[in-house]
């Protein structure tokens, strides 16, 4: 239960940001201006979080990042042939085949 009331609160914490800015834009000057600068810097970054959040793109998006920001898609990076084992198909490392020079 404790792990689910810190999960809410902590997806709240930008939107409760964004109110107390607004809420600084609405008090007299300087403070307005104060309000009136965050919001400009910190809107599109919430808008992006939120769209990130809610529809999976940008790089707000939960697509099975870990902890440490790697995306762990249960692939790993080479594709099962070694280094030392070279595949000969006839090709030339200029792009030619065998067929082709000789």
């Amino acid at each position: 239960m404790l792990d689910r009331v810190r999960s809410i609160l902590s997806d709240a914490w930008p939107f409760v940001g964004a109110a107390y800015l607004a809420y600084l834009a609405l008090r007299p000057p300087p403070v307005r201006y104060v309000g009136v600068g965050g919001l400009i810097i910190v809107t599109p970054l919430l808008f992006g979080w939120t769209v990130g959040r809610l529809f999976g793109v940008g790089p707000w998006a939960d697509d099975g990042a870990t902890e440490d920001g790697t995306v762990d898609d249960g692939v790993a990076a080479d594709d099962g042939v070694a280094a030392d084992e070279a595949v000969d198909d006839g090709a030339v490392e200029d792009g030619t085949t065998d067929e082709e020079v000789g």
